[in-house]
């Protein structure tokens, strides 16, 4: 897949995630939603299974963060590139074309779905998205002490999603690939050591 604004989502495609199981796990968390927040909704069994329902749609919302946002928030703070935020050694202007080896990143993500009843937040249907993405190559563009671009960059990923504790997704994405590179604007700082 070639596009620079490849999401989590693409990690856990349609099909990936099993829907029973997600409900199921949802379920699990709105029933811990104390007795009398539920009684200020409705006892109706009816209800609190189409709000279980309802999560698998918001699970694409929850998953809309951008892969290269990932990348970049792991490589500013790796001590390779350290040396590129001295701007007595590197200044504004100087151009560095950093070759990218072969390495992994691992990262997780817990978002929530926030429960609110009659306008209150009453509880959370938490997530989790354990990442282990393997960069396989590309070159950073550095200049001014951030990075500005990824040049010619792919990775794949493998990843669980939980909801509520329950595994609910395992994955292994196809190679993403950005011929184009991608362009990070103003660029990202790189943390000074």
């Amino acid at each position: 897949m070639t596009d620079p604004t490849i999401t989590l989502q693409a990690v856990f495609p349609a099909g990936t995630i099993e829907v029973p199981s997600l409900v199921e796990a949802a379920g699990r968390a709105i029933r811990e939603i104390p007795v009398e927040v539920a009684a200020e909704v409705s006892t109706s069994p009816a209800f609190w299974l189409s709000a279980s329902k309802s999560v698998a749609g918001l699970v694409g919302s929850l998953l809309d963060v951008p892969l290269t946002d990932i990348l970049v928030a792991a490589w500013k703070q790796h001590q390779r590139f350290r040396e590129y935020a001295d701007l007595d050694r590197y200044p504004p202007g100087y151009v560095s074309v950093v070759p990218l080896a072969e390495h992994h990143i691992t990262s997780t993500h817990e978002p929530y779905i926030e429960v609110v009843v009659g306008g209150t937040p009453r509880g959370k249907i938490p997530f989790k998205a354990t990442l282990d993405i393997t960069v396989k190559s590309g070159n950073l563009v550095v200049e001014g002490g951030k990075i500005r671009r990824l040049e010619a960059g792919c990775a794949r990923v493998t990843g669980t999603l939980e909801c509520a504790g329950e595994v609910v997704a395992e994955h292994t994405s196809e190679e993403f690939v950005w011929s184009d590179g991608v362009s990070f604007g103003q660029g990202i700082p790189i943390l000074a050591g």
